[in-house]
């Protein structure tokens, strides 16, 4: 649990997860599909951090 920067639901107070994932872009918005049924997470950010990826550093 993490202090945040201010209330999202009337708490003060969560979690910070960070996932760093590889795949197709239907990955993308199907995870995001999923996030967005979830009752228990209230806000989420996806970035993209290259246009191409090297599996192998993955």
């Amino acid at each position: 649990m993490k202090d945040l920067a201010y209330p999202v639901h009337k708490l003060m107070r969560g979690y910070y997860v960070r996932l760093e994932y590889l795949g197709p872009s239907e990955l993308v918005a199907e995870l995001e599909r999923n996030i967005r049924n979830s009752d228990g997470i209230f806000k989420f950010m996806t970035v993209k951090l290259a246009e191409h990826a090297d599996e192998e550093v993955a």
